[in-house]
């Protein structure tokens, strides 16, 4: 993925949440409190939807492991 095109989804990000998720200056990039807020939930919420995924797959392995 281009520079440019992470850029363009950060800043679409943004718009779409109202925040400002990063700091820019014309040598670095730096996540603000907010986007350090943000990126911990998001972090959490994947997780849960891969345990999720992984317990019915477990669940659905199993004999008798399906929905009655």
């Amino acid at each position: 993925m281009s520079r440019t095109t992470v850029t363009q989804l950060g800043q679409q990000l943004e718009a779409r949440l109202r925040v400002k998720l990063f700091n820019r200056t014309t040598r670095k990039v730096v996540v603000t409190a907010d986007g350090a807020a943000y990126y911990e939930r998001v972090v959490r919420m994947l997780a849960d939807m891969d345990d999720a995924e992984t317990s019915l797959s477990v669940a659905s392995a199993s004999p008798g492991g399906g929905c009655a």
